[in-house]
């Protein structure tokens, strides 16, 4: 039996992302009735009629726009045992966030749905490689798994030095992660080792998320540390993956065949994917757990299909993003 084409695996994990993002409309209501039938399934989908929702309009009469803070009781009944109340099937796991903006943590249970959605950030790296040779992960999670999930600086540590024994000698060509991880990461090398990453390795593509700016703000610094590779940036936050870079343009693509994508505007509630280029937005998911979950991001329209996370929903947020492209001389462009 002949072995499977890896490009032709690459690319038939990338035609549902690129089929979406050329017809929004269509994908997203595809969507928005696959969620439905989830929600259904669910005590709170049940309380709030996801049965006889038939269409969009419907579909936001029935659902209020949620928060966390709206949302957390019901998580924590989720926690205690009652499963139903939210979700479709048993969660596999929690995505923990540390709480960087209020102080305290969010925790989001995720179910195996949910989970296959989230794995699509790596479309960010599959597009890019898409007429390469296929490449491995080190280290192997069971590896960094073995190390505890602590948070101090000597857990950090331990997993850094592991990176660096695992992969000093390995021809890496790609790094993934958290933006500010991959840069503390590289100052670790030159303080204990005496080398940057750019010294060991010819990196061809950084895939990294969790922060805003990493295609302006930590661009040069990321470039400094491991050299000219491409930057592809990832937009998920605790709640799931919601968009990755899919060319040179600096900026994200909406995963619009996964998600259901709404946003706050000063005009009103509308669709993602109706934003006008410049217009700002706070972003509205629904996902598998969570139905119209407003996440506390500010989204930036540019020309479509891309747009930008400038921050969380503070008065000063877009003040201190233009200035940032003011000071990087971006202003804006793509």
């Amino acid at each position: 039996m002949a072995s499977p084409d890896p490009r032709a695996m690459i690319e038939g994990m990338l035609r549902p992302w690129h089929e979406a993002v050329d017809g929004p409309p269509t994908a997203q209501m595809a969507v928005l009735q696959r969620l439905v039938g989830i929600y259904a399934c669910t005590e709170y989908g049940a309380a709030h009629h996801a049965a006889s929702v038939s269409d969009l309009d419907a579909f936001r009469r029935a659902f209020p726009i949620i928060t966390y803070d709206a949302i957390k009781p019901l998580i924590a009944r989720v926690m205690a045992g009652e499963t139903h109340l939210l979700l479709d099937e048993p969660p596999i796991g929690w995505a923990i966030t540390r709480g960087s903006t209020t102080g305290e943590s969010k925790f989001i249970p995720m179910t195996p749905n949910d989970m296959r959605l989230r794995v699509s950030a790596s479309r960010a790296m599959l597009n890019y490689v898409a007429t390469r040779t296929p490449i491995r992960s080190l280290p192997t999670q069971e590896e960094i798994d073995a190390l505890g999930g602590g948070k101090t600086v000597r857990d950090w540590e331990a997993r850094f030095e592991l990176a660096y024994e695992r992969c000093r000698d390995e021809n890496v060509v790609l790094v993934g992660g958290v933006a500010p991880t991959a840069i503390r990461f590289a100052r670790y090398l030159r303080h204990r080792h005496g080398v940057y990453p750019k010294d060991l390795w010819r990196v061809q593509i950084l895939t990294l998320g969790s922060v805003p700016g990493i295609n302006t703000r930590y661009r040069p610094a990321l470039h400094a540390l491991y050299g000219r590779g491409a930057i592809r940036e990832i937009y998920g936050t605790t709640e799931g993956m919601f968009g990755q870079q899919r060319d040179e343009h600096r900026a994200w693509v909406p995963n619009y065949d996964l998600f259901f994508f709404e946003v706050l505007t000063r005009r009103g509630i509308k669709m993602l994917h109706e934003m006008r280029p410049g217009e700002l937005g706070s972003l509205v998911v629904s996902t598998p757990v969570l139905p119209r979950y407003r996440i506390g991001d500010l989204i930036l329209a540019l020309r479509p299909p891309y747009y930008r996370c400038i921050g969380r929903e503070r008065w000063w947020t877009p003040l201190r993003y233009w200035w940032g492209e003011l000071a990087t001389m971006s202003l804006g462009r793509l």
